[in-house]
């Protein structure tokens, strides 16, 4: 492979007896004495002093020329670059005469061809001069001229095609990020005279396209830098930073001034910052978190020495200046700060309550407890610290007045039957509105002795003219209830005697007896039975199911409720008791009525039923023998036994049965028919005469008819109808019922719906 590096691809000295052999190679003979080409060797060149020289150019070839450098300096600034010039050279066809001659000077083509490239490159420079132009300084906004001005000179003055590619010597690498970093060296702040250790890792860039010849200018200089940006770090530091700055804002605040700064002192170096990290070594400076402490100061007041208030101090401290905490010598650790505070808040405390008496506390509390926050926020303000401060007095009850009571009180309470006695826990939430307005009742204790006094004696009063009947009645009428009528008046009455707030609360709350807690345990349940009517023109059951809830005890009813003496735990025992009664009363109403009447098909005979005989029946026995109200009474008539089987009897047509429209269905309907009156006639006759075996028999053939025919389902529907013995047609459509056992069996677990 040639040497593309190599001119002697397009122009070379070769020997006088050397023959071309290539195509567009072209031997030349030239005159070096006065650089003349010669169309052949003259005669005796050498005995006439004739100096001949041969070269071969090549129309061709091309070279690839690599690595001229030339120093290019200003006579001005003395700056010099080192110019590299790398190019590609080729001769074109007929200029292979004027190429030799113009490279003939000289051993070596290349070296002619470059220092005419040297020559021009002077040239332009001294042109720019002659402009004004730093022709170094402004290398990169001339580079494409200055590649244009060589090639051309070089085209006139040689007739070679060249084609130069310019650039600084080891510009790549010296336009390259370089990276910079320093041992631990000591730096100051401006509040702080101990030396802190730092180290520093950075990268520095050319700042932009018009720096760049700087940045190669000063490429030698950057070791210097290193001792450059120490100085100025220092220099920032001291003058510009605190300690704190240092500690907690390093980042945010000193970073980008020191960058700032550091990139002034680059500019002429061409270079900026491109990433900096820096290495604070402050292990001996203790930062500590903000810490939290509790503290309770005893405090002698005016006019209770011997019995000495307890101040209880909850203060969060935030560190806002750590140079002040190292100039006031306090120990950074949380002890030392925890003694700082205590001594501190003993001082300040005890002087702002020592010529305070009890009542002034009392009125003056949050002006004391202001007083106390705002001076120990100047004390940690001189030491670097803000603080969050709470004061609280734990042994001044009376200040509960005004934050917040709760009292109660647990009392019996007679009645006007002066025999019964009802026990009330009454409630009070409140709020003093202020200590001037209950200056009489100051005092703890002696305030919740007076107020529990009035609400006692507004309670007492109520209870005394109330029998026992009205308060047990009255207990379970909502807001018209005794307890909420008697929190109402107690509220009303303690509001405007004792100054309190709009936002008081009052709760009377019954406190459990015998008789409360089974009226409790009453009223828990949901009661139900069932009752079977046999009504007198039947041997039919018509049965129902009775539910109910037990609301309280009747107005009239207490003493009724009272000596049934049951006990709490009897509750289902009671109940059965009620049930039974109940039951017995409706039965007692509806026996004697028409089977048609009890066995109701439509919602108009339950109406009736509901509201004239079995509603009325339970509110009586409820009142008068058990003495209580009952409420949500809900009846509902389960099916008769002749309606369960008609339900069956149907649910088995369907299950035989697939074409009950069809055509032969209709058919097989008409055949039948007279062939089924006639086997139900005969089975009557049978049962009339007292025959049941043979009634037995034509039963069993009635059932075989029916297995295969449509004619079923009717028959069924009249056999039911006839047992309801009623003119209206009943749906089954909307109920559910359970299977029957035995068609014959008259418990009511056959007639129950699901």
């Amino acid at each position: 492979m040639p040497n593309v590096n190599d001119i002697d691809r397009v122009i070379r000295l070769v020997d006088a007896d050397y023959k071309t052999s290539a195509p567009n190679e072209k031997k030349i003979i030239i005159n070096i004495n006065n650089g003349e080409v010669l169309k052949s060797k003259p005669l005796a060149a050498g005995l006439r002093g004739i100096d001949l020289r041969y070269y071969v150019v090549s129309a061709q070839n091309n070279a690839e020329c690599e690595g001229y450098v030339c120093k290019v300096r200003d006579i001005v600034t003395r700056h010099s670059i080192n110019i590299q010039v790398d190019y590609d050279v080729s001769c074109p066809v007929g200029s292979e005469e004027k190429v030799a001659s113009t490279l003939c000077r000289g051993d070596n083509p290349k070296i002619v061809l470059e220092e005419r490239i040297e020559g021009y490159l002077k040239e332009f420079n001294r042109t720019k001069r002659n402009q004004d132009v730093n022709f170094i300084f402004s290398f990169y906004s001339l580079k494409e001229e200055l590649r244009q001005f060589i090639s051309s000179k070089v085209k006139t003055d040689t007739g070679l095609d060249f084609h130069p590619y310019i650039s600084i010597e080891k510009e790549v690498e010296k336009l390259k990020t370089i990276p910079l970093s320093s041992d631990k060296f000591p730096i100051r702040v401006k509040d702080y005279d101990n030396d802190i250790p730092i180290e520093y890792q950075v990268g520095l860039e050319v700042v932009n396209d018009d720096k760049k010849v700087n940045a190669i200018l000063k490429y030698n200089n950057i070791p210097s830098l290193k001792s450059i940006l120490q100085n100025e770090i220092n220099k920032v530091l001291s003058k510009e930073c605190t300690l704190h700055q240092l500690c907690f804002k390093f980042d945010t605040e000193v970073k980008p001034k020191l960058v700032d700064k550091i990139n002034l002192i680059l500019e002429p170096e061409g270079r900026q910052i491109s990433y900096i990290k820096f290495d604070l070594t402050l292990s001996d400076i203790i930062v500590p978190e903000a810490p939290t402490f509790k503290h309770t100061t005893e405090c002698e007041i005016k006019d209770s020495a011997q019995y000495p208030i307890e101040v209880q101090n909850r203060v969060i401290m935030n560190l806002d200046d750590i140079g002040k905490l190292k100039r006031a010598n306090i120990d950074s650790g949380k002890g030392g700060l925890e003694d700082w505070l205590k001594y501190t808040l003993d001082k300040i405390v005890q002087d702002v309550f020592f010529e305070r008496t009890r009542i002034d506390l009392l009125y003056s509390l949050e002006k004391d407890k202001k007083a106390i926050k705002e001076r120990l926020e100047i004390e940690a303000k001189q030491i670097g610290f803000s603080i969050r401060h709470l004061a609280f007095l734990p042994n001044l009850k009376e200040l509960e007045l005004l934050d917040g009571f709760k009292f109660d009180n647990s009392t019996s309470y007679k009645t006007k039957d002066t025999r019964i006695k009802i026990k009330l826990n009454t409630i009070i939430n409140g709020k003093v509105h202020d200590f001037e307005d209950i200056e009489h009742y100051l005092g703890y204790n002696k305030f919740k002795e007076k107020l529990l006094n009035k609400a006692k004696d507004i309670i007492e009063q109520e209870i005394r003219e109330k029998q026992p009947s009205d308060i047990f009645a009255s207990a379970y009428e909502g807001e018209n209830s005794i307890d909420k009528i008697l929190a109402s008046k107690v509220k009303k009455s303690i509001e405007q005697e004792f100054k309190l707030t709009n936002d008081t609360k009052v709760s009377i709350l019954f406190l459990e007896t015998d008789l409360t807690k089974r009226m409790y345990a009453l009223q828990s349940k949901f009661p139900e039975f069932k009752v079977k009517i046999k009504p007198y023109d039947s041997n039919k059951v018509v049965p129902y199911k009775v539910s109910y809830k037990i609301k309280g005890v009747h107005k009239d009813g207490f003493f009724t409720f009272q000596s049934n003496a049951f006990k709490p735990h009897q509750t289902d025992k009671e109940i059965k008791k009620i049930n039974e009664s109940i039951k017995h009363e409706i039965q007692k109403y509806l026996d004697p009525i028409p089977t048609k009447v009890s066995q109701y098909s439509n919602l108009k005979n339950l109406k009736s039923i509901e509201d004239r005989i079995i509603k009325p029946a339970i509110v009586s026995v409820s009142k008068n023998l058990f003495g209580l109200v009952i409420e949500d009474i809900s009846i509902r008539r389960l099916s008769t036994i002749g309606e369960v089987t008609g339900r069956k009897t149907e649910k088995k047509f369907i299950e035989l049965s697939g074409e009950t429209n069809s055509e032969v269905a209709q058919k097989d309907k008409q055949n039948l028919m007279a062939e089924l009156d006639v086997l139900y006639e005969r089975k009557k006759l049978f049962l009339q005469t007292g025959d049941k075996k043979q009634a037995k028999k034509i039963n069993e053939q009635i059932e075989e008819l029916t297995k295969s025919t449509s004619n079923y389902m009717d028959k069924s529907r009249e056999l039911t109808k006839i047992d309801n013995e009623t003119n209206e047609q009943f749906s089954f459509d909307n109920y559910d019922f359970l299977k029957l056992e035995s068609p014959d069996k008259e418990d009511d677990t056959n007639t129950e719906e699901d």
